[in-house]
């Protein structure tokens, strides 16, 4: 037996080792395992923004302002516009004074000049500082503004040309002393814009584009007087801003076509050359702002991009065959558009826009296009606010949405609850609250005021607000109240206060669509009517379909396929919806108020009322394979096709007071969890539609633990049943098996109420999200998982040692020992046999005081912050080991021995029997008589008799409850035959003198000695044959 022991003691230090050969888990990150804010839309309050511009590395300038005393600023963004940093800008206050003009360098990046009033100021920093004093200021009468600046290198030094409302003024650097601007050209005039040409270093080339306040008139300088006959531009009447662009070939000698945007009663986009009229192309547009790409020879592929002083976006991609208007989402009503091209544009696609900003909130913003101006998603500079969070949709790839309120909200009248009698009596409403109370039964109800009395159990009383205000309700006779109509406010148990109406009411136009993808956030639809959006939903195949859905105010499901961008409205609305599902772009199941559950699979052309039930939640299994709805009173029904057809109800007379969230299991298509939104009360509750009595039952939270008028409950990925519940506190209760203690997770810092609860599952932590009023919050459960790597690297017969492998986000751990093979079941309820101590920074556990020959498993947990499942490893301990029997007699090569001896040994601690063979074979092939046992240490032989002077061996084996010693072996040899003596007759007496001499007897060699010398010496002969064989062959 001790044989076997020792083999399996091989077998399982090589399996233990093979388990190690795992890797560990990854570190976590600092985010994981707790509550974190989510980084929420930059917003701003600007009053004035504008003069968007672009260097030749692609740094966008802008200004901006705000209602604040000086806070002018020179607005920069190395990143297209997605962030932004601001200098205010230079003169004797920091920021008193706005900009009205911005030029960079057409060769050096980080030179730029901006224009305050009627200074310029130089920066080589990109806009990081500037002169203390101004490059140059115009002094001169009537000269009153500084509308646009130009900047080139010539002869080694810059010039500055600034268009003004009295002519284009030259300021060179080259001149040392400078400081001055001094007319150019010759040219007096309203100048709406300057610019150099792109050759202006080798083939000087001014234009100004200047107004009458009728039609405008384009003027070139190759670098003294301005040509005498301009181009005319019939912009109309009121042509009052205007910009010149260049195509990417002009050239002032062979291609000297150039297009020009005004505004003015029949402004717009002019293709023109150095003299002659202006071709106006197109329809007549208040263009303010122009870029240029692209050839501008005739039937060349320029692209032009122009914004209009009403706030809209063009592109004409044909020199202005035709135009497009830019896709929606350019909010800002009537407010200048700023353009620019990106540098990348003819393979990005990419086109800016800036909204000037007029006052705060009025909803412009910082824009842009990947699609060449088809749409626009607003990125930054969006002058709104967020006041209110009204649905939100999480996708599983790590996108999400979300639709605010921007204006102050307000309580409205006209939301709506019931209360349901559980037993007669009366119920009063108290506190600052205007409503009207009616009774949907037959008689045994009565309102008088705010006090409704119950006939009976079952009586309905619905209560509708007339104005908002908190109030409370008081009386023994109600307890099944429901949430109001938009599901938006929690009525609250009997004597607790509560707002009579949570339903928001903003200013109309000023909601937004929000999406989060990689962190950043875009308002792909802003400015929409109040009430346009609400259930958002996102489709389950939405990494490969892009579906974003939400339900109008017409009740009808809009559709999106490009990530929310644009929207398709289905074609019919099925009712009243309640709550839905999307199964695909195509099939969608809805619960109405008024049309019980309908369903359609061809985008809403036909809806199929598929059941009759009024369900407050829809939800779908994790494994896409049933539906089950739930009513507002708790019963349920099921689908097992995605909802064409439904079961009956479950159980007649199944109920759940307060129903605030349902959610499947995850991976599970039978098992619901619910939580209620009673007040300190709430409970989480568990049914399973597969079981043989089907019942809402309650699971095992800790103690004084209750979930605070909950709010919402998701499943998570895990090996057993992981479930998240909040409360409207924000605090989370986790739940990790079904019969488990809870777990409370404070809610994060600042937060008292949530409003919502949503989970993107993973295996490698489960997202959680939590919504409140403005902000969101994130919580990655990276715990939920077993720990891994249990491995048993060493044991004896009372100890054991074991290591096992982190779980991400977890600092400290627990183990338990149990005798069996099965693991424990979850941290609370486990238990442990001997002594156990956990190493948590060296991953290990030293077990002590187990029993030997027992089988065990080891059940290791994370316990902080809070726990994981089961990491478990199943082992058995040594047998004891038994001492091999010793002093045996006769000893090792005793000679002359009887042949009946006496055998011994001594004694073995815990022996109760031996066993002692006798044979003539080392290998006991063969035994002399059969194998004897005895109870003590001593054994005397008697049959058969031995032979004389024979050699024989023996063997001695202890044996114990828990096993037994090895065989003890000797050898010994039997006495030689007695000689026998001649017999001498009687009465004879024969005397002869002898001399006797003693002689030692040779020492006897034994047999087995000659064995295996005979044995040695036959393996040297076959050495020396196959040596002498070797050499012959070679």
């Amino acid at each position: 037996m001790k044989h076997l022991n020792k083999i399996f003691g091989i077998v399982m230090t090589a399996a233990i080792a093979a388990s190690m050969l795992v890797v560990s888990a990854l570190p976590v990150s600092a985010a994981d395992n707790a509550w974190t804010a989510v980084t929420m839309p930059t917003t701003t309050s600007l009053t004035g923004s504008g003069l968007l511009t672009k260097a030749i590395d692609g740094t966008l300038y802008a200004w901006t302002n705000t209602a604040t005393a000086n806070t002018n600023s020179l607005a920069k963004s190395t990143d297209g516009g997605r962030t932004w940093t601001s200098v205010k800008t230079p003169g004797t206050t920091a920021g008193a004074a706005a900009i009205t003009a911005i030029a960079t360098s057409p060769s050096e990046a980080n030179v730029l000049y901006i224009a305050t009033g009627l200074s310029v100021w130089k920066s080589t920093d990109g806009g990081a500082t500037f002169a203390a004093l101004p490059v140059g200021t115009i002094a001169v009468a009537g000269v009153t503004s500084v509308k646009s600046l130009a900047v080139g290198l010539l002869g080694g030094s810059y010039k500055v040309f600034a268009g003004t409302d009295g002519g284009v003024y030259l300021f060179d650097e080259g001149v040392s002393l400078n400081n001055q601007f001094v007319l150019f050209g010759g040219l007096v005039a309203n100048v709406l814009d300057v610019k150099l040409s792109p050759t202006f270093n080798t083939a000087a080339g001014i234009y100004a584009l200047t107004s009458t306040g009728t039609n405008a008139s384009l003027y070139v300088s190759t670098g003294g007087a301005f040509a005498p006959t301009p181009a005319t531009i019939a912009s109309g009447a009121g042509t009052t801003v205007g910009e010149i662009g260049f195509s990417a070939d002009f050239n002032i000698t062979s291609n000297p076509v150039l297009w020009v945007g005004t505004d003015g009663a029949t402004g717009g986009i002019f293709r023109t050359t150095l003299g002659g009229t202006g071709f106006h192309l197109g329809a007549n547009l208040p263009v303010a702002t122009i870029d240029v790409t692209g050839s501008g020879v005739f039937g060349g592929a320029v692209t032009i991009v122009f914004g209009t002083t009403a706030g809209e976006v063009y592109t004409t991609f044909n020199a202005g065959f035709s135009f497009n208007a830019a896709g929606a989402n350019l909010t800002g009503g009537a407010r200048t558009a700023y353009v620019a091209l990106a540098n990348d544009y003819a393979t990005s696609g990419t086109i800016f826009a800036l909204k000037a900003a007029g006052a705060a909130g009025d909803e412009t913003a910082f824009s842009v296009s990947t699609d060449k101006g088809a749409t626009f998603s607003q990125i930054s500079f969006i002058n709104s606010s967020i006041n209110e969070i009204d649905s939100t949709a999480f996708a599983a790839n790590g996108d999400y949405y979300m639709v605010t309120s921007a204006a102050v909200v307000t309580p409205g009248a006209g939301d709506a609850f019931t209360l349901t009698a559980t037993a007669a009596g009366t119920v009063t409403l108290t506190g600052a609250v205007a409503a009207v109370i009616t009774t949907n039964t037959s008689g045994t109800s009565s309102v008088a005021g705010l006090t409704i009395t119950f006939g009976g159990v079952g009586d309905v009383a619905t209560v509708t607000a007339t104005a908002a205000g908190n109030a409370s309700w008081t009386g023994a006779a109600t307890a099944l109240e429901t949430v109001d109509t938009n599901a938006s406010m929690t009525v609250g148990a009997s004597g607790v206060a509560f707002a009579m109406d949570m339903n928001p009411v903003t200013t109309s136009g000023n909601h937004s669509l929000w999406r989060n993808v990689g962190g950043k956030w875009n308002r792909i639809q802003g400015n929409v009517a109040a009430g346009m959006y609400s259930m958002l939903r996102v489709s389950p195949n939405y990494a490969t379909d892009k579906g974003v859905y939400y339900v109008s105010a017409t009740n009808v499901i809009m559709a999106s396929n490009d990530q929310g961008i644009t929207f398709t409205a289905q074609s019919f609305s099925p009712g009243t919806i309640t709550t839905y599902v999307v199964l695909d772009n195509a099939t969608f199941v809805a619960a109405t108020s008024t049309a019980g559950i309908q369903r359609t699979t061809n985008n809403g052309f036909v809806w199929n009322q598929v059941s009759t039930q009024n369900a407050a939640f829809l939800v779908r299994s994790s494994d896409s394979t049933a539906l089950a709805a739930v009513t507002a009173a708790g019963n349920v029904f099921t689908s097992a096709d995605l909802g064409a057809t439904w079961k009956a109800a479950l159980s007649t007379g199944l109920t759940l007071a307060n129903i605030s969230g349902v959610t499947f299991q995850n991976g599970s298509n039978t098992v619901l969890y619910a939580v209620t939104n009673a007040t300190g009360t709430g409970n989480i509750y568990k049914l399973d539609t597969a079981a043989a009595t089907v019942a809402w039952g309650t699971t095992d939270l800790n103690t004084g633990t209750a979930v605070t008028n909950g709010v919402g409950i998701v499943s998570g990925v895990a090996a057993s049943p992981v479930i998240y519940a909040l409360g409207a506190n924000g605090a989370l209760v986790r739940l990790l098996t079904d019969n488990s203690a809870s777990e409370d997770i404070a809610a994060a810092t600042g937060v008292t109420a949530a409003s919502g609860l949503f989970i993107v599952p993973a295996a490698g932590g489960n997202t959680l999200w939590a919504v409140t009023a403005t902000k969101l919050y994130t919580f990655k459960d990276t715990i939920a998982v077993a720990v891994p790597n249990v491995a048993v690297t060493s044991f004896t017969t009372t100890t054991a040692n074991v290591t096992f492998g982190a779980v991400a986000g977890a600092t400290d751990y627990a183990a338990f020992v149990k005798a069996g093979t099965a693991a424990q079941k979850d941290y609370f309820t486990a238990t442990t046999v001997g002594t156990v101590t956990v190493d948590k920074t060296a991953l290990t556990v030293t077990v002590s005081g187990l029993t030997s020959d027992t089988t065990y498993t080891v059940s290791v947990f994370a316990k902080t912050p809070f726990t994981s499942l089961v990491g478990s490893k199943t082992f058995s301990t040594q047998p004891n080991v038994v001492t091999n029997p010793v002093d045996l007699a006769p000893a090792m090569g005793a000679t002359g021995i009887a042949l009946t001896p006496g055998f011994g040994w001594g004694a073995v601690t815990g022996a109760t029997s031996y066993t002692v063979e006798v044979s003539t074979s080392s290998t006991f092939a063969t035994l002399v008589g059969t194998k004897q046992t005895t109870t003590v240490p001593a054994f005397a032989w008697t049959t058969p008799a031995l032979a004389y002077s024979t050699t024989y061996y023996w063997r001695v084996v202890a044996i114990t409850p828990t096993g037994s010693s090895d065989p003890v072996v000797s050898v010994f040899t039997t006495m030689a035959a007695p000689v026998t003596q001649p017999t001498t007759p009687p009465g004879t007496t024969t005397i002869t003198n002898t001399t006797v001499t003693l002689t030692s007897p040779a020492e006897t060699t034994p047999a087995y000695i000659w064995a295996i010398i005979g044995i040695g010496a036959l393996l040297v002969i076959v050495v020396i044959v196959l040596i002498v064989r070797t050499r012959r062959v070679a």
